[in-house]
């Protein structure tokens, strides 16, 4: 029942993993990425009791679980996919699922004295650990284990602040990287839309002005946003004067008397007549 039982909550865990937060999801994750896999594996690697030591199952079972998940992750790094959220999980999830399959056909075939399941972990607190040395590396364990989740929690719990930035982007009318203005006449307005991602890990107040060969056209702002928060604007332009490959400057500024703290820029002909 025992691998029956991890391909149904692997299963099941998809969709909590997936849409929901909190508590739950933190205990729930822990154990869909760091228990699961490994005791999959082990089990079809090994199905017969006298294979391995229970000991040695268990550590084992933590120790091929991280591997396996971050053997996941580097594959999905390389492939179209990706790594997300998503295909994280269902890659675990297919993963446990196929090595419990195997777990179970391997179990299967064994004559039934010979099966490993689940009592020698049931009753490892209960029955006598004969050795000294047995004792002491249950409790290392035991200690490396409630560590490594200690970590794992004060982590998830105390996110380290990284490096502070702002994302400032350009997009055309549409919302794509694409079709910008390029080609206007003199007084006929340009327009695309800025957008500002505040990583600063504080509530910030941002300026924009659009410069074209150096003469101030347009600005926006105060812009406040708080951590993390996004804002996106259309901003127009005007050009005043005819000439090919003109800079139309986007600076964007901390505070109104500032420097600029980052530029975009496009290029734009300017004519007389359509």
């Amino acid at each position: 029942m025992d691998l029956i039982l991890i391909i149904i909550f692997a299963l099941i865990l998809v969709p909590i993993v997936l849409f929901t937060s909190g508590p739950p999801r933190i205990v729930l994750g822990l154990l869909f990425s760091f228990l699961f896999p490994g005791y999959a594996l082990i089990t079809a690697l090994f199905p017969r009791k006298r294979d391995l030591a229970t000991i040695e199952r268990i550590a084992l079972c933590f120790g091929l679980s991280i591997a396996t998940v971050c053997l996941i992750g580097f594959v999905l790094n390389y492939i179209p996919m990706g790594i997300r959220i998503d295909t994280v999980v269902i890659s675990i999830a297919s993963f446990t699922v196929i090595t419990s399959s195997i777990a179970l056909y391997r179990r299967r075939i064994l004559p039934k004295e010979q099966r490993f399941g689940l009592k020698p972990f049931i009753n490892l607190t209960n029955r006598r650990i004969q050795s000294k040395l047995d004792r002491a590396l249950t409790l290392l364990l035991a200690l490396s284990i409630a560590g490594a989740v200690g970590t794992l929690v004060y982590v998830n719990a105390m996110p380290k602040v990284g490096e502070k930035f702002t994302d400032f982007y350009i997009l055309d009318p549409t919302g794509i990287a694409e079709d910008y203005p390029r080609e206007l006449v003199v007084g006929e307005e340009g327009k695309v839309i800025l957008g500002i991602i505040n990583q600063e890990y504080q509530g910030t107040t941002y300026f924009v002005e659009v410069k074209i060969e150096g003469d101030k056209v347009q600005e926006a702002g105060p812009i406040s946003l708080a951590p993390g928060e996004k804002w996106e604007g259309e901003v127009a332009f005007a050009p005043k004067r005819v000439g090919e490959n003109q800079k139309v400057e986007f600076l964007l500024l901390k505070s109104e008397k500032s420097e600029p703290y980052r530029d975009l820029h496009l290029w734009v002909d300017v004519r007389s007549e359509k």
